[in-house]
């Protein structure tokens, strides 16, 4: 079902139909718009899985400027697309509907691509995708007013404002937290493409550091190091950022090389490492195909370890449990935990000295915090090396998930 008369509100659970139209419909407006358009997405409560919604598709329109579409109005017109004006200050409206029957079946907004309308529109419902609980929260309003204001829309979008706020907050800093974790993958991904045989670790370092800056970082949260390095048996050392020094060393033809990375933008940090390995002078793309026995299953093991992070990690979880049952698990596999303190992840705060560590002692749930990372740095016992996985978790719908 698509469509609904107009001033009135009636909700009804998500309908796969709802994404396929809105796919046909952008694709209509791409052909019409052309580069006017610079990107075209579906977003409102239909193009969130979880909840209930008025049948009434929104696609939003991010444009340079808007008088790039005012030229547009007279074609979009003759597709079914009945311009509205300023629906609210600095967005443009269009329509469609059966206007005899005084229904709507889609609101078009046009706003400033990557201003804050867009990201708005963008970002609250990604928010709620990646999180089931927002989302029933945000539905659960929905209801209570659509049976309060059943012929009366007006009063029932002002009562979802105040939690429409609140989310709306939740969620620009959970896009810029997912931001730092992408700006972060691509840099590894920067690093697998560039780090040649011979160049040395400081030049790695400055290379990472330099992409991390130029990608959307504004500095370092982490002691003011964005990428430390270490190579070789240097994989094994564990050392506070305070104290970190890049070691004055060469990529050589076998190597193994791991990367931590702590870039922030305006105060949200990312938390990120991974460990890579050259063979015979390449790169290996993938854990299954190193030759060298000792660091396949090194890496290996992280990716067991991660996995089971997510398959026994529950809300009411500890932290000293989490770092009782994995510490446990390291040693039963033969493994031994490296780091200098002996915990295997911390809470992603906005000051380093509030972070609480999956450590001995601490009675926190993991729930008790938004989001916080694991990155056990772990070694088979007198190996010259050490493996070490970092990423950033957070519960959706009470399942532990990868930020």
């Amino acid at each position: 079902m698509i469509g609904l008369k107009r001033g009135s509100v009636k909700l009804i659970s998500h309908q796969e139909e709802w994404n396929k139209n809105a796919e046909k419909v952008i694709l209509k407006l791409k052909q019409l718009l052309g580069d006017a358009a610079v990107d075209i997405q579906h977003v409102g409560s239909t193009a969130i899985a979880s909840i209930y919604a008025k049948p009434i598709i929104d696609i939003v329109i991010g444009v340079r400027d808007l008088n790039d579409v005012v030229s547009y109005v007279e074609l979009l017109k003759q597709h079914d697309f009945v311009f509205r004006g300023e629906d609210v200050e600095g967005q443009l409206l269009f329509v469609m509907g059966d206007f005899e029957k005084d229904t709507r079946t889609h609101h078009i907004h046009v706003v400033k691509w990557n201003g804050e309308e867009w990201n708005n529109y963008i970002n609250f419902r990604d928010y709620l995708n990646c999180c089931p609980d927002k989302a029933m929260l945000y539905d659960a309003c929905k209801k209570k007013l659509a049976s309060q204001f059943p012929d009366d829309r007006r009063s029932y979008t002002a009562g979802k404002q105040e939690l429409i706020e609140c989310l709306l907050k939740e969620a620009e800093t959970f896009a810029l937290y997912s931001s730092m974790q992408d700006l972060n993958r691509s840099a590894i991904k920067y690093a697998a493409d560039t780090i040649e045989i011979g160049m040395s670790l400081s030049d790695i370092k400055e290379l990472l550091e330099n992409y991390l800056l130029e990608n959307g970082a504004d500095s370092f949260w982490y002691w003011d190091v964005g990428a430390f390095i270490f190579a070789g048996e240097e994989t094994a050392l564990s050392v506070s950022g305070k104290d970190y020094k890049v070691a004055d060393r060469v990529i050589q033809s076998n190597d193994i090389i791991t990367i931590d990375l702590s870039p922030q933008r305006n105060g949200i940090w990312g938390d990120y490492a991974r460990t890579l390995v050259f063979e015979d002078g390449v790169l290996c793309d993938e854990t299954s195909k190193i030759k060298k026995e000792e660091w396949r299953k090194g890496l290996q093991m992280e990716e067991y370890l991660h996995q089971t992070l997510i398959d026994v990690g529950t809300p009411d979880m500890t932290f000293e449990e989490l770092y009782g049952y994995m510490n446990e698990l390291i040693v039963n596999k033969g493994f031994v935990n490296l780091d200098f303190l002996g915990n295997l992840g911390h809470s992603i705060e906005k000051n380093k000295n509030d972070r609480i560590y999956t450590e001995k002692g601490n009675r926190k749930r993991l729930s008790d915090v938004t989001i916080f990372t694991f990155e056990p740095h772990i070694s088979i016992p007198n190996s010259r090396y050490g493996y070490k996985k970092e990423d950033i978790y957070y519960f959706a719908n009470g399942k532990l998930v990868r930020l």
